[in-house]
């Protein structure tokens, strides 16, 4: 779901409606880009560690925000599959402690679709 062409828009549309595509090769030290319309990017980052399925980590920055590391981490459970999220520093400076808000927010519209499209998908990818 978050790397997949095809279901990961369903999910960052839940916060970032503009986005019309997510650019990424998935590699290893690649970029990351967060197209608007007209190829105009929206967000760009790099890719940290790409261990699918369980592991991928990549950083976030809009042209006004300060960058964020985001990393997501799959682990087999007793009763399923937990996914782990951990998002940057939100209290490196002011400006960074007012985005706290809306990310929360952001994150609170993503997870949840995340998991609808994750149980809908399972068998089919």
């Amino acid at each position: 779901m978050l790397t997949h062409p095809e279901l990961n828009l369903q999910w960052i549309h839940e916060w970032w409606p503009e986005v019309v595509e997510l650019k990424s090769e998935w590699k290893t030290g690649g970029p990351v880009q967060w197209l608007l319309a007209n190829e105009v990017a929206g967000a760009e980052g790099r890719v940290f560690i790409s261990n699918p399925p369980s592991l991928l980590s990549f950083s976030f920055k809009t042209e006004e925000d300060k960058q964020e590391d985001i990393t997501y981490k799959l682990e087999e459970i007793d009763c399923g599959t937990r996914l782990s999220v951990s998002v940057g520093d939100f209290a490196d400076s002011e400006d960074h402690i007012a985005c706290f808000p809306g990310a929360v927010v952001a994150w609170s519209k993503s997870l949840p679709k995340i998991k609808e499209l994750s149980e809908q998908h399972i068998v089919q990818l």
